[in-house]
């Protein structure tokens, strides 16, 4: 969740937990650490195949999250919230981060990403989100996220669900610094 303020993540995630039940604080496996990790509870309530999502409060000015306009930011339970097309960008850039990492336990987070990103390009989709809408998104934003697709779909078939949502395909610009 990418939240549109300065407010402490802490606050938001209490504000947050307060707000809404499917929301619940846990703690991180350091257990003397200052924080708490957040999850959501998805789907049905009384389901028995019920899971849950980590989420992550990522304020302003973190991980290349883009200015985004005021009339663009949605109102979530009184907290400040991205827009849809922007997280999923977002989730992208983390699905690649996490996969391009030395650490086995960065590489290990790769599926939860893919469920998670094939659940927003699903709401993205029946919401009829495209990126040609949004032209208030950085051009580089865009760049880098349609340069992450064709990565994604040699590893998951989502090629028609992309191009539903106007994220092109485009070949990485050359980079000698590999």
């Amino acid at each position: 969740m990418a939240v549109m303020t300065d407010e402490d993540q802490e606050s938001v995630k209490r504000r947050l937990v307060r707000a809404d039940s499917r929301f619940y604080l846990v703690y991180p496996k350091n257990r003397s650490a200052p924080y708490r990790v957040l999850w959501f509870k998805l789907g049905s309530q009384n389901s028995l195949t019920s899971r849950s999502c980590k989420v992550d409060i990522l304020p302003r000015g973190t991980l290349n999250i883009p200015d985004v306009p005021s009339s663009r930011i949605r109102d979530i339970q009184g907290v400040p919230v991205a827009p849809l097309l922007v997280l999923l960008c977002l989730k992208l850039q983390a699905w690649d981060h996490h996969g391009a990492a030395p650490q086995h336990w960065y590489r290990s987070k790769q599926p939860a990403d893919e469920r998670d990103i094939g659940e927003l390009l699903d709401i993205a989709i029946r919401a009829k989100e495209n990126i040609a809408k949004e032209s208030w998104i950085p051009w580089l934003f865009v760049r880098q996220a349609e340069e992450r697709v064709p990565k994604y779909v040699a590893s998951m078939p989502t090629r028609e669900k992309w191009k539903k949502i106007g994220l092109t395909f485009v070949t990485p610009a050359y980079s000698p610094c590999k």
